[in-house]
């Protein structure tokens, strides 16, 4: 079985599944290493902020890869993604993760972005940001 046909953002590596969804597993990880390095207080606040909009990310590509309708789930990872970057940033700003570690996780923000945008190409519908995503 040749790999022409198949789905951008959903091929199969070597631990099995969709890229996409093994890249936002891996992001979930990352983030969640370095929010356990942020301040104490921060924790609950930006640090649980953070954690939760990439497990929505995450979970939503998890819902896109299990349904027939793959759509309204891409599109609703792809907001969440957004938010996501913008709450990394703030760690960022606020001195919590390095400018190292924020190119190193924004990297891999903007990689998953096109791994989404992709699927919802071959999904059929339109991934550009001016594009109702409601």
């Amino acid at each position: 079985m040749g790999t022409r046909n198949r789905k951008p953002g959903s091929g199969a590596d070597r631990r099995g599944g969709p890229a996409a969804v093994l890249a936002a597993y891996d992001l979930a990880k990352a983030l969640h290493e370095a929010v356990l390095r942020f301040p104490r207080v921060e924790r609950p606040g930006l640090g649980a902020d953070i954690e939760r909009a990439c497990r929505t990310v995450l979970g939503g590509l998890v819902e896109a890869q299990m349904a027939q309708e793959k759509a309204a789930s891409l599109r609703a990872a792809a907001v969440e993604l957004e938010k996501l970057r913008f709450l990394v940033r703030l760690a960022c700003d606020f001195r919590h993760v390095s400018v190292g570690q924020f190119e190193v996780l924004s990297g891999r923000i903007d990689e998953l972005g096109r791994m989404i945008g992709g699927w919802l190409r071959w999904a059929g519908q339109p991934s550009g940001p001016c594009h109702d995503v409601s």
